[in-house]
Parts: C-alpha cells; structure tokens; sequence
C-alpha cells in the first residue's frame, strides 16, 4: 500500500536532509544528488506495486493528507480491512501518536502523545533556488504524474514574503 508522497523538493528539507547532516555532506548538490535518487526509487517501486496491485494501492499525497488527515486515514484503514475504527485524533489537525516501528525518515517519527498536525513548508522559504533545480531536474517525470507543478508561483511569492 501506498503511504507517503511528497514533493521530491520538499523531501530535500525533511526526511533526507538529516541523513546529510549526519554524513556531513557539505555541498546542497551532493545532498540532492544522493537524496533525489532515493526519492524516485521509493516511489518507482510504488508503481510497480500499484500497476501490479491496484487493489493494494491508494496514492496518498503529504498536502492532501494535512489537510483532511482522518479523511485521509479512515480512507487507508478501509483499504487494509474494510472497518471503520476509532481513528487517534483529539481534534481537527491534532493526532495521537503512539509508538512506531520505523526504519527511516525524518526525526519527528519518535514522537509520542497528541502532536498537532499542520503544513510543513519551510523548506520553501529555506530551500535554495539551485537546489529546487537539481531536484526538479531529477524527479520531474514523477513529478508531473503526482500532480506536482515543476514552477511553483506560490512557492516564490512565499519566499519574496520572507
């Protein structure tokens, strides 16, 4: 099944900027030329999975799941068993996390207790304009299947605001 999506140039500030600074890479490009790739190759093994499985399959993108996370979740529990469970939200935007098995990802996954769910859009104002390029150049292809803009004017504005 199919969990996580995000745009390949939001992942470059969340999830695989903490690998750079635990290897210490010090150049942005190298950052995204190691991450970019791992990008596409989790997400090019969810196709194979969706074109193999379409039953198995729901593609759940970052933005759509912050804002409507029980929709968005009940629609994921029904995928896996066909209930209606009592999902762990105390609010609109605010989840109850218990404890997690993961291998990977970003630091915020160890958190436990009522964690309030909003948009995580730092890396737009953070992110530098040569490293939007280089992933977007990379994972352009993908982007565009995922509904991704290739030049976000949102994007910029919130920068010039900054």
């Amino acid at each position: 099944m199919r969990l996580r999506l995000r745009s390949r140039r939001a992942s470059t500030r969340s999830s695989c900027i903490w690998s750079a600074i635990r290897a210490r890479w010090r150049s942005p490009v190298v950052v995204e030329r190691r991450c970019s790739p791992i990008w596409l190759a989790w997400n090019l093994g969810t196709e194979v999975v969706t074109r193999t499985h379409p039953e198995w399959s729901v593609l759940l993108r970052y933005e759509d799941f912050i804002r409507f996370p029980e929709e968005a979740t009940a629609r994921l529990v029904g995928l896996v068993d066909g209930s209606k469970p009592a999902l762990p939200f105390s609010g609109p935007d605010e989840a109850i996390m218990g404890v997690s098995h993961t291998v990977s990802g970003n630091p915020s996954r160890f958190t436990r207790g009522t964690v309030r769910l909003s948009v995580d859009d730092e890396w737009i104002v953070r992110q530098p304009v040569r490293d939007r390029i280089v992933s977007t150049a990379i994972a352009a292809p993908l982007m565009i299947r995922y509904g991704y803009p290739l030049y976000d004017v949102d994007a910029d504005r919130l920068r010039s605001s900054s």
